[in-house]
């Protein structure tokens, strides 16, 4: 009985301390990726507003089964890439916000954010995921690797829109 007792007690504070430890990371993670393309800021724009060009560019989609909603550009513009849906919920004239919604998880916000130069021959692309975390520890030790596993994902599409205009 005083060996079972322990043990609860034991789990019991080991919980508690996890759960204290996890208190300590934040409960938003930011995942972002910029880069430089060698054309207008007009032409970028509406080469990622148009869900249609995404397949050029797009990590891997196209090894992916792909779905079109009935608005394929624009502000309520849809796609279903394998398990994911993307939608384009606003656009202004240097952002385009969108939702990332896969079968199994929350959806994620993302952003393009576009500057250019004072000539407007090269445009700068902020590829953004804002990630909100719940108090769980598991939620929370796991949003560690967030960056990772988005990074790279975001990095080779970027390196892929940025070789359209080369």
């Amino acid at each position: 009985m005083r060996l079972i007792k322990l043990a609860v007690i034991s789990f019991v504070v080991l919980g508690l301390l996890v759960t204290a430890m996890s208190s300590l990371l934040p409960s938003t993670v930011y995942v972002a990726r910029t880069i430089n393309i060698d054309a207008p800021k007009d032409t970028v724009f509406a080469h990622i507003s148009n869900l249609v060009a995404w397949k050029q560019w797009y990590a891997d989609m196209d090894s992916s089964v792909v779905t079109y909603g009935a608005v394929s550009a624009g502000a309520g513009a849809s796609l279903k890439v394998d398990k994911t849906t993307i939608i384009i919920n606003s656009i202004s004239s240097d952002t385009i916000t969108a939702t990332w919604q896969s079968a199994d998880n929350r959806p994620l916000r993302g952003s393009f954010t576009f500057k250019t130069d004072s000539t407007n021959s090269q445009t700068a692309v902020q590829w953004e995921f804002i990630i909100p975390v719940k108090w769980y520890p598991w939620e929370k030790f796991a949003s560690i690797v967030s960056d990772k596993a988005l990074g790279g994902v975001m990095e080779k599409s970027l390196d892929k829109l940025k070789s359209k205009w080369q």
